[in-house]
């Protein structure tokens, strides 16, 4: 069986999610595994430095220059025209021979000629990995070497581009006695014994179908908590059986929503673009040293959390597939008029910058941080549900979207929280490779809220009530977060602008919410609602499993036990 599953044709993007259900099960720390690793190719580095940069930069404040602060001229972006200006910088900043040394002459042409076009620098970082250092160091001098804002280039990243990570689907009418359900065909879960069965459109048989109940919405994490687009969020649309269903998507980013970040599909190109030329044999290159990166960890208790917030500055009515487009409109001036309230730049969903634990500077040379009973790994809920609040001797940690954790000494300073963090990471099993660099401390809830298990509620200050419905994908039904007047307007709003037209998902597309109209027999295919990085990625850029990588597993496993 999983010789046929490693296949290159088939699934072995599955072996991941196999062995961590393995592990699972087991619930012990030192037997989770951590796959070789690639290496890091140019353009993870890039993104990756631009989202330390903000957080560094969001965490700073006043510290940082004031043209490195949002607003300013150098505030560092996902940009196109961020990109941009950077290339402008080294061909101004160095000379020819600088940087025809790093590349060859016949590249430093190619750049002087195509000088503010999309995508230069992706271009040339494919072929020279060390103009990723070049584009940092050049930001760094721009806001005057801010000792800050010194960035080290770590050892080994995850592939990172902006990307969307939870959808928030909201059901605005109930005119759907039957049908209309959002279905998740390959999750195991159920929301009731009730068979499914949809003409036209087979996936609506198996799998998680969520009913559409007016005025709910439907909130599932498209992205693992290690920030991979999840497989298990493949879903579509049934079709209704009589009635219209009228529904609309919210897209929240992992990155900053109200810029024009990369496109995923066909760029828009300033002119026409000559063809790159390809790396010379003998060209010279300077190897630049790499260090460090980060993992996240939940910390459960206790307010100390790390987030980046999503500002949804605009928001657009746009196509799926039966739908229509209303161009953007800035949410001040729907909030003017009262149309939208301030809850759609939800705080389901919300972040906040705050630091990682490597700033933390523990001076108790006595504390020892420890994992206590034995190591075992406890469900969130025993902290959550005890009756008395937690002495201040102990930490509760879990893993970023986890639903266990586990417990480690304290000495009660914050200063040495972080110390605790590294000790329950490594336990838990967090990727040894990602850790070179320290913890993130999230709050409570984290960036995924933790699932617990079907049928767990949460109940927000507001009222909002969130009911957990399927745990892979992780699902969950959101009530009281909508009013039948919000509903009305957005369909008003968007109704005049239907037309039959599908817009691909894309990073460049600032979104806020997205009108769907299904009407009796319409449906919508299974689909995933994140995108694939543009070709700027080396070959061999993404890991890739196979039977190899589960002989090497096996035997590391056994050896273990």
């Amino acid at each position: 069986m999983m010789k046929d599953l490693m296949e290159e044709t088939r699934t072995p993007e599955y072996l991941p999610r196999i062995i961590q259900t393995w592990e699972e099960k087991l619930g012990r720390g030192e037997l989770r595994y951590t796959f070789p690793k690639h290496d890091t190719n140019s353009v993870s580095h890039f993104f990756q430095w631009v989202r330390w940069a903000k957080e560094r930069v969001s965490y700073l404040g006043d510290k940082v220059p004031p043209s490195a602060r949002p607003g300013g001229d150098l505030y560092p972006g996902f940009t196109v025209e961020f990109q941009e200006m950077l290339v402008g910088f080294i061909l101004d900043d160095y000379t020819k021979g600088f940087v025809t040394r790093m590349t060859n002459s016949e590249w430093y042409d190619w750049m002087v000629l195509n000088r503010g076009r999309n995508h230069v620098l992706f271009q040339v970082m494919q072929v020279w990995p060390q103009f990723a250092e070049l584009a940092i160091r050049t930001w760094e001098a721009r806001v005057g070497n801010a000792p800050e804002l010194r960035y080290k280039l770590p050892e080994y990243i995850q592939h990172f581009h902006p990307q969307r990570y939870v959808t928030l689907f909201l059901y605005l009418n109930n005119q759907t006695k039957v049908g209309g359900e959002t279905v998740f065909p390959f999750s195991l879960d159920r929301y009731s014994d009730e068979d499914i069965v949809r003409d036209g459109m087979s996936e609506c048989s198996t799998g998680l179908a969520v009913p559409p109940l007016g005025l709910h919405a439907s909130l599932f994490y498209v992205q693992t908590p290690e920030g991979i687009p999840d497989v298990m969020s493949r879903h579509g649309g049934c079709p209704p059986h009589e009635g219209v269903k009228w529904g609309a998507n919210s897209f929240m980013w992992d990155s900053d929503s109200e810029e024009d970040m990369v496109d995923s599909s066909t760029p828009e190109v300033k002119g026409a673009t000559s063809k790159p030329p390809t790396k010379a044999c003998s060209s010279s290159s300077i190897a630049l040293k790499i260090l460090s990166v980060v993992v996240i960890v939940l910390a459960i208790i206790g307010g100390w959390f790390i987030q980046q917030t999503e500002k949804f500055d605009e928001v657009a009515l746009k196509t799926l597939r039966d739908t229509g487009l209303l161009h953007r409109v800035p949410s001040r001036v729907l909030n003017t008029i009262g149309v939208l309230p301030d809850k759609y730049e939800t705080d389901l969903v919300t972040m906040q910058v705050r630091h990682l634990v490597s700033e933390l500077k523990c001076n108790d040379s006595d504390y020892t941080a420890t994992t206590l009973f034995d190591g075992k790994v406890f469900p969130v809920t025993e902290p959550m549900e005890a009756e008395q609040p937690m002495t201040d001797d102990r930490v509760f940690f879990m893993l970023n979207g986890a639903n266990d954790g586990v417990y480690v000494s304290w000495n009660g300073q914050f200063e040495c929280v972080g110390k605790a963090a590294e000790v329950a990471a490594a336990w838990l099993g967090a990727d040894r490779d990602v850790m070179v660099n320290g913890v993130r401390l999230y709050n409570q809830m984290g960036w995924p809220w933790p699932g617990i298990k079907k049928g767990y509620k949460y109940v927000l200050e507001d009222g909002v009530t969130l009911t957990m419905v399927g745990t892979r994908p992780k699902v969950f039904d959101v009530e009281y977060f909508l009013t039948q007047a919000e509903a009305d307007k957005i369909i008003e709003l968007g109704s005049p602008h239907l037309a039959r037209v599908a817009r691909l998902a894309s990073p460049s597309f600032v979104e806020g919410l997205q009108l769907v109209r299904y009407n009796a027999g319409e449906f919508y295919r299974k689909h995933l609602d994140t995108f694939a990085s543009r070709e700027f990625l080396p070959k061999g850029a993404e890991h890739k499993y196979g039977m190899n990588a589960y002989k090497e597993w096996a035997n590391w496993a056994a050896n273990k036990i």
